[in-house]
């Protein structure tokens, strides 16, 4: 379910949909916020890990580097989410 808005959109994370991903761009770097709803907890959002998303368009990486850098991004939210 993306219930984000065209401007910052926030989606579940494909490698754990118990966690979700704000996404927001500014001047030309794309930064990243994860977060997790506890299911015991439905009105508390868990703070996990922010980042500037490496791209090719600002010269930082390929698509491919750009794709494998944002998986372990979310791998080490997932992370810190799964330890709670």
């Amino acid at each position: 379910m993306d219930v984000g808005d065209s401007r910052t959109p926030i989606k579940p994370v494909r490698l754990d949909p118990d966690l979700y991903e704000l996404r927001l761009q500014v001047l030309k770097r794309k930064l990243r916020f994860y977060h997790g709803e506890p299911l015991n907890h439905r009105t508390v959002l868990v703070k996990l890990h922010k980042h500037i998303k490496r791209t090719m368009h600002d010269g930082n990486a390929t698509r491919k580097l750009s794709r494998e850098d944002q998986d372990e991004q979310i791998l080490f939210a997932i992370s810190c989410y799964r330890i709670r």
